[in-house]
């Protein structure tokens, strides 16, 4: 099986989707290839390996290969609910327009030819098996479009995980340094000790946020201002008579 890496360009309907343009036609990549339109079986589905074609680990996602007459791409799903498929997700969309893919495939047809002058191998049929990021590739004129970021549910949800992972972690210093006769380490105490005060802060914005925000709150505001008014209305009322 041989393996083919080209840069990325990503498009999203929802969170952690994606979508690869991993194949350029009729142009020389990096190898010393040139691939054909036609190259590919479209709507056929593919796996998503982790990080640097590492067939060890479990897959992290699944697409749809789809083609047009200048490039194949993949529309896919990175699956967030797994660790690794989580961390590739927030490292492809921090990498932006530097992240690059590679498609593993084996050749069903090529050729030996000329292409612009150059010797070259012309892929005429392959067999895509999965694609994976990797750091560097041999793509030719694609880049980073877009991925889809994190809901306002599901980002609240991570950085609750976040915290709850720090506590754990915590807890279990705390009680294998107790098992060992010793305590927490100054400069960690100093450390929880931080992140409470900051976390008091963060908690006290966020009730802020949601008193600010509150509509019985902004009901009562309007009730309030209403009342305000039909009493200014009733001593104009008064002044000039009429009751």
């Amino acid at each position: 099986m041989e393996r083919k890496a080209l840069a990325v360009e990503l498009k999203a309907e929802q969170e952690g989707a994606f979508r690869a343009t991993f194949a350029t036609f009729g142009v020389i990549d990096k190898d010393g290839d040139v691939t054909l339109k036609g190259a590919f079986k479209t709507e056929t589905p593919v796996r998503i390996s982790a990080w640097g074609h590492d067939w060890n680990a479990p897959v992290i996602g699944r697409g749809i290969i789809g083609a047009d007459e200048s490039a194949a791409w993949v529309e896919a799903q990175f699956n967030l609910k797994m660790t690794a498929g989580r961390d590739t997700y927030e490292s492809v969309k921090f990498s932006g327009d530097l992240q690059e893919f590679s498609y593993g495939y084996d050749v069903v047809q090529s050729e030996p030819g000329e292409w612009d002058g150059r010797p070259v191998r012309i892929l005429k049929a392959l067999e895509v098996h999965e694609v994976s990021p990797v750091l560097l590739g041999a793509g030719v004129g694609t880049g980073t479009d877009r991925i889809k970021s994190a809901s306002f549910a599901d980002h609240a949800e991570y950085v609750l995980a976040d915290v709850q992972a720090f506590i754990d972690r915590s807890k279990s210093l705390a009680d294998l340094r107790a098992k060992e006769g010793r305590t927490l380490s100054t400069a960690n105490r100093s450390r929880i000790d931080a992140l409470l005060e900051h976390i008091d802060n963060v908690a006290g914005d966020l009730r802020k946020l949601l008193e600010d925000t509150d509509p019985k709150r902004e009901e009562a505001e309007k009730a309030a201002l209403l009342a305000i008014r039909l009493s200014v209305l009733r001593d104009e009322a008064r002044s000039l008579g009429v009751t």
